[in-house]
């Protein structure tokens, strides 16, 4: 029996996709006659195609990966800007990780379902940024902070904290050498400690790399930095010998959040 022939979808609508009734994905058709498709920023994808799926499908999303607009965070892939597909099939298919078809997007006013899989990514970011903070305030709550060796015993505590978080959210290896040897890890401020207006800034996950101690050191003194792709970028004042001994570093993912701290770094500590 052939398949029942798609219906266009319209313009003006929002559209969600719901595999297991959760949304994973948002969307709106931004040409109606060519069917072109936006997907919202915030979307997840699912790291694993299933054995079905197209290659085009896979190259599709091999080139968001590559351009930096799909990152990893997580067990999962997340849109970090909305993105223009040139129609809703293959948008489908990237956020699904099987073939997809225009179907499978629904009109979100008919759905009426809780956005549970958003929510709890909301409440995830949330965490990210809320928990070292809380953990931190526990454990210094009353310590004195009057001379400079009672400030340097809460400092210990919140770079103790901090790299906790980094651990964590790094999955325990450097994103740039795959090195895990814990002993060989640092966690690296993007904005230094002493120059965030905030402890909330000094403890945000997103406000550090955990990286390998030679990428480390040259990340601390502006010999390296990152764009807002992920991608490495030397400083000119780096020897030929330490680059070479650095490699090329492949592209780390990033959040908007490391892209705003990140932004400080290349303007302030990066030498050019």
């Amino acid at each position: 029996m052939g398949r029942k022939s798609d219906t266009p979808l319209s313009a003006g609508k929002d559209y969600v996709l719901l595999p297991k009734g959760q949304v994973v994905a948002r969307g709106f058709v931004t040409d109606e006659k060519k069917q072109r498709f936006t997907v919202r920023k915030g979307a997840r994808a699912p790291k694993k195609w299933k054995k079905s799926a197209s290659l085009s499908n896979r190259r599709l999303k091999d080139k968001l990966l590559e351009e930096g607009v799909l990152v990893e965070m997580g067990g999962e892939l997340e849109l970090i800007q909305d993105y223009e597909f040139e129609k809703p099939s293959p948008a489908a298919s990237v956020f699904l990780g099987c073939n997809g078809h225009p179907q499978k997007w629904k009109e979100d006013t008919e759905t009426r379902l809780e956005d549970n899989s958003i929510k709890r990514h909301t409440q995830q970011v949330a965490d990210e940024h809320d928990a070292p903070l809380q953990q931190f305030a526990a454990q210094v709550r009353g310590l004195p902070r009057t001379t400079e060796a009672e400030r340097l015993v809460v400092q210990r505590i919140g770079q103790d904290v901090f790299r906790a978080s980094l651990v964590e959210y790094w999955q325990g290896c450097c994103p740039l050498t795959g090195i895990s040897d814990q002993d060989l890890l640092r966690a690296s401020h993007i904005v230094p400690w002493a120059q965030c207006q905030s402890d909330a800034a000094r403890l945000d996950v997103h406000n550090g790399l955990l990286l390998s101690a030679l990428w480390d050191a040259a990340f601390d003194r502006g010999l390296v930095t990152f764009d807002d792709g992920g991608y490495p970028q030397f400083s000119p004042h780096l020897g030929q010998a330490t680059r070479a001994a650095l490699g090329c570093g492949k592209r780390i993912s990033l959040t908007s959040e490391h892209q705003n701290y990140l932004a400080y770094h290349r303007q302030e500590v990066f030498q050019r």
